[in-house]
């Protein structure tokens, strides 16, 4: 067991490696200046009120409409689904663009980036403030950081015009 393990462990810190190269990329810069002049769901995950820890069994999800960095609409939205492609098929159905969650499962991450979701994950805090934070461009603040998540890095999963699925990110200073 304690090979499996590790092999666990070597695969998830391999999926941060090159964190923070890709995300001052010039095309990851260029992206996040589009998405900004486009409208654009947000999916929140909420419990009581803040970011649900995990997305895997989170009941609800704040949808949030948001154009040239700022929200004009939101609704509540029930998740029923517990198996992970119905949950992303309900995302993706509900037109999310962004997921912001705490953590995920791998085989929901990748199913939600296959269906064209961003997922940013490691991310805790009350709703509301996360959400500001992310539509002022502040959401990589040390204060919306998970306790202990890959040494307080920030992930963004998505799709690159490839196909490749991911974009890793440390920090947003843009």
């Amino acid at each position: 067991m304690a090979i499996s393990s590790s092999r666990q462990s070597d695969s998830y810190n391999s999926r941060h490696n090159n964190a923070l190269q890709c995300y001052q990329s010039r095309e990851f810069r260029l992206a996040r200046v589009l998405l900004r002049s486009v409208m654009m769901k947000v999916g929140i995950p909420t419990w009581s009120g803040r970011i649900s820890p995990v997305f895997d069994v989170a009941r609800h999800l704040l949808v949030v409409d948001v154009k040239d960095g700022e929200e004009v609409g939101r609704f509540d939205a029930a998740i029923e689904e517990t198996q992970p492609a119905p949950r992303a098929r309900c995302v993706a159905q509900l037109g999310v663009k962004v997921l912001i969650c705490g953590a995920v499962s791998v085989p929901l991450e990748a199913m939600l980036v296959a269906a064209g979701v961003q997922v940013i994950l490691h991310v805790c805090g009350p709703v509301e403030e996360v959400l500001q934070a992310f539509v002022s461009g502040r959401l990589t603040d040390q204060t919306f950081v998970m306790p202990g998540c890959c040494g307080r890095r920030r992930r963004l999963r998505g799709q690159r015009h490839s196909g490749q699925r991911s974009l890793d990110t440390q920090g947003d200073t843009a």
